[in-house]
C-alpha cells in the first residue's frame, strides 16, 4: 500500500497536536506547584487594598514602624528592638507603643518556654532599682509582658543606658517530672538591651 503525501501530512499534524496537548498538560501541572507569595504586611479586613501603607525607619539599635490607613488618615506607630542569639533566634524583643488611653507602654516578648505568669527583670544600672514584671499571656512562639514607662525608664532612655534583661526558660524537650531534674534543666538568660537610639526614633513619629 502506497501512502500519499496528503496522508503523510495528516500524520504529522496529529503528532504535532499530541505534542502540544502534552506540553500544555505539563505546564498546568508545573503551574499548580507555584503560587503568589502574600505581602509581608497584613492588611486589616476593613481597609481596601492599596489604602494601607507601612513605613519602616531604622535607627541605632531601634526600628520605627508606622502603619497608616490612607483612607481614614489614621497612623499607628511603634518602636521596636530585637535581641538574637548566635543562631539568629530571637531571645528577647520589646516595643514602645501606646495604650488605648494614650499612655506609653513597653511590650516585652520572651520565648514561650518561659511560661505564663513568670518574672522578667529589668536592671538599668546600680543607681536605679530594678523593675520586675510578669508574663501575662503566651502563644506557641512567645510570652508577652507589659512594662510601664515610669520615671526610672524615662531617665534611662534619656541617658541612653543599657538595660539588662533577665529571665528563666525551660527547654521545650524536657520531659522530667522530678522537680530537682527540672530545675537542673532551667536556662537563665541575661541579655543587654541598649536604649541608645530610642529617643531619636521617637522623634521620628
Amino acid at each position: 500500500m502506497t501512502r500519499t503525501p496528503h496522508a503523510h501530512y495528516i500524520v504529522l499534524a496529529c503528532l504535532f497536536l499530541a505534542l502540544l496537548v502534552g506540553v500544555a498538560h505539563a505546564d498546568q501541572q508545573q503551574a499548580s506547584a507555584y503560587s503568589i507569595k502574600p505581602s509581608d504586611v497584613a492588611v486589616p479586613d476593613d481597609v481596601p487594598l492599596g489604602e494601607y501603607r507601612r513605613i519602616i525607619r531604622p535607627y541605632k539599635n531601634w526600628t520605627l514602624i508606622c502603619d497608616e490607613n490612607l483612607k481614614q488618615k489614621q497612623r499607628i506607630c511603634n518602636v521596636s528592638q530585637s535581641i538574637v542569639d548566635a543562631t539568629g533566634a530571637v531571645v528577647f524583643s520589646w516595643s514602645l507603643a501606646a495604650t488605648a488611653g494614650g499612655a506609653p507602654m513597653m511590650i516585652a516578648r520572651v520565648p514561650a518556654a518561659v511560661g505564663k505568669n513568670q518574672p522578667i527583670r529589668f536592671s538599668f544600672g546600680k543607681e536605679v532599682s530594678a523593675i520586675v514584671i510578669r508574663t501575662a499571656d503566651c502563644d506557641q512562639r512567645v510570652c508577652i509582658g507589659m512594662l510601664p514607662v515610669d520615671g526610672r525608664l524615662r531617665a534611662s532612655v534619656e541617658k541612653g543606658a543599657i538595660a539588662e534583661v533577665f529571665y528563666v526558660a525551660l527547654p521545650p524537650l524536657v520531659t522530667h517530672r522530678d522537680p530537682a531534674a527540672v530545675a537542673a534543666e532551667l536556662q537563665a538568660v541575661t541579655v543587654q538591651a541598649p536604649l541608645e537610639g530610642l529617643s531619636a526614633a521617637l522623634s521620628g513619629i
